[in-house]
């Protein structure tokens, strides 16, 4: 749940992934991001560009693939702007780089739309997070507290899009009685308009 950059690197030889790895280094250490090796031989880094931010890792299969996902969520809306940055500054040393943002700020630049979608998300995750309590045996809604109960273990899907559409995952709502849905869904609308 959250603001996730998704990085698919594809390279050509082992030589790039090299060189790959020390153009990931140079451009981690231009940001005074901190930098993670098992060694220097390995072909795995993990590069953190802040604290409250999934690292960006790269960790290279024998066929030369390296996938990562990397969550922005809670960090400031530049942290976000400056891994997909990054992430262009290393393009030149991949085969292919495919990336997936599901704030869609990779894609657009609109650092308005970004913001956008990261206010939806927090919207959401606040009315998620008000209203629903764990761990309980099972989803119900209690008439007295009027809140949703999940059990242990249960991932809430919630996900927002570039347009700050916020969407509830298949899996939280075939969970979800009407009643419940529509209540949810009603609180993440309200959370998500601007206040005057």
């Amino acid at each position: 749940m959250g603001i996730t950059l998704e990085h698919v690197v594809r390279l050509k030889s082992k030589a790039a992934v090299v060189g790959l790895i020390e153009a990931a280094i140079a451009a981690a250490k231009a940001r005074k991001w901190k930098i993670r090796r098992r060694s220097k031989t390995s072909p795995l880094v993990a590069i953190s560009p802040h604290a409250k931010c999934e690292d960006i890792v790269f960790d290279f299969t024998e066929s030369l693939v390296s996938e990562g996902f990397t969550k922005t969520s809670f960090a400031p809306q530049q942290v976000h702007v400056d891994v997909v940055s990054f992430l262009d500054e290393i393009r030149p040393h991949c085969a292919s780089l495919r990336v997936n943002d599901d704030s869609g700020f990779a894609k657009h630049r609109d650092v308005s739309k970004l913001a956008k979608a990261r206010k939806s998300f927090s919207a959401a995750l606040n009315a998620v997070s008000r209203d629903v309590q764990t761990p309980k045996a099972s989803i119900g809604s209690s008439e007295q507290t009027d809140t949703l109960t999940l059990p242990p273990g249960f991932f809430v899907g919630i996900s927002t899009d570039a347009d700050g559409k916020t969407t509830l995952s298949d899996e939280l709502r075939s969970r979800l009685s009407a009643k419940e849905l529509a209540k949810l869904e009603r609180q993440i609308t309200r959370q998500s308009k601007p206040r005057r």
